[in-house]
């Protein structure tokens, strides 16, 4: 009888190990995504300055033409 525990102790430290592995990769696969993201995060961050400063660039040398042509009707 206690040999029968003993095989049904193995087979679920056996089970253990390997769920724990298991466990372990999709942890890792996890790591990847969350790397990935926070590199798309950051692209996008990139992107967003970008046209803050187009934007910005753009509504300065609309008011410099505005201000030249009231300037020179004046």
């Amino acid at each position: 009888m206690d040999q029968g525990f003993d095989r049904v102790d193995k087979d679920i430290r056996a089970m253990r190990i390997e769920l724990s592995g298991r466990i372990d990769a999709q942890g890792s696969r996890f790591d990847a995504i969350e790397t990935r993201i926070d590199a798309m995060q950051e692209t996008l961050h990139g992107v967003q300055r970008t046209m803050i400063q187009v934007g910005g660039g753009i509504i300065a040398a609309f008011l410099v033409t505005l201000v030249t042509v009231i300037a020179t009707r004046g």
